[in-house]
């Protein structure tokens, strides 16, 4: 059982700190670091998750944290777990890494984590790889050893069926779990602030918005039944990515998935928003602002009511429901390059 407060509910940019490369000084890159935390506070949303790899961000994180807190932000963690080593060339094992990633989320200026878990956790390199389903029950035990009331949410892949599926029958967890595949039973295990399915758009290479939410949604559909009768069904929610969307794509997702639900919501930041997403992000908070965007709401429905008002106002807007740049404009929401 978690005994610490959940986070709030809320939006949270998940900044990839590695791609802040504004220049090779370390003193630099914090500056920049800092303008991002700024902008986040000014943008009202409520926390920051920092990405890193486990035994870096261990040691990093009493100034991240600061950072954070110094501003108002709540000071989130998430790490990159793919890997056998750190960062830094190191070798690491599941549990260590487990170890490592507890000890940040044991520290009360941590508020939640989020466990990044790729490929390397479907796949075999051979005997030296532990990122397997073994593995990911000794990473989660280490957790849990060092943190047991953590709030930790999950980042799996969107298209499950493509990394793993039901097993029939069902074994013990200590021997393969519900699922034969992609840990998804075994993180499961840890997972208290639910999982955020990486739901990323890549419209350059055939991948689009519609098609991608709507495989998603069927395929855990499909996975649900077996977690549930295990005990391990956990909140389906989103991380989508900062870059790459069609202005009303994002518009629609940033209402359908965290507006509408009520759930948090990540955006997986390399390392920052690109000029579309942060135009889309001013979208919402203004529909929010101004009353059109609510619990509950109708996305399309939402943009269409914008745009009825605004065509009172004497735009010449389609009512359509998709908010694209000409709906934005007679926002005031400004383009940004």
């Amino acid at each position: 059982m978690t005994t610490r407060p959940a986070p709030p509910t809320g939006l949270y940019l998940q900044l990839y700190r590695d791609a802040i490369r504004a220049a090779t000084r370390s003193e630099a890159r914090r500056a920049q670091l800092a303008r991002y935390l700024d902008q986040i506070a000014a943008w009202g949303y409520p926390g920051v998750v920092f990405h890193g790899f486990p035994r870096e961000l261990l040691a990093a994180w009493p100034r991240l944290a600061a950072m954070a807190h110094d501003r108002g932000l709540h000071a989130l963690a998430s790490w990159g777990l793919d890997s056998a080593k750190d960062n830094d060339g190191t070798r690491l094992t599941a549990h260590e890494k487990g170890d490592l990633v507890g000890q940040v989320l044991a520290d009360a200026s941590c508020v939640a984590g989020l466990l990044d878990a790729e490929g390397q956790w479907d796949s075999d390199l051979g005997p030296d790889d532990d990122m397997d389903e073994a593995g990911a029950l000794a990473l989660c035990a280490a957790i849990q050893a060092r943190a047991p009331g953590a709030w930790v949410g999950d980042q799996p892949w969107y298209a499950i069926d493509s990394h793993g599926d039901v097993r029939r029958p069902a074994r013990p967890i200590e021997h393969g779990g519900v699922f034969r595949g992609f840990p998804v039973d075994e993180f499961a295990r840890v997972t208290t602030w639910g999982r955020y399915r990486q739901a990323y758009i890549y419209n350059q290479r055939g991948g689009f918005y519609r098609p991608t939410f709507e495989r998603m949604d069927r395929e855990w559909a499909r996975v649900a039944p077996a977690l549930a009768a295990a005990g391990l069904e956990r909140p389906l929610r989103c991380t989508l990515q900062a870059y790459g969307w069609k202005l009303h794509e994002l518009v629609h997702a940033l209402l359908d998935r965290h507006v509408r639900t009520g759930d948090p919501l990540i955006l997986w930041c390399d390392p920052w928003p690109d000029a579309v997403c942060r135009r889309a992000l001013a979208v919402v908070r203004w529909m929010i602002a101004e009353g059109f965007a609510v619990g509950g709401c109708d996305p399309v429905r939402a943009v269409k009511d914008v745009q009825i008002e605004l065509n009172r106002k004497g735009y010449a807007l389609d009512v359509d429901g998709a908010c694209g740049d000409l709906t934005a404009d007679a926002m005031g929401v400004a383009r940004e390059f």
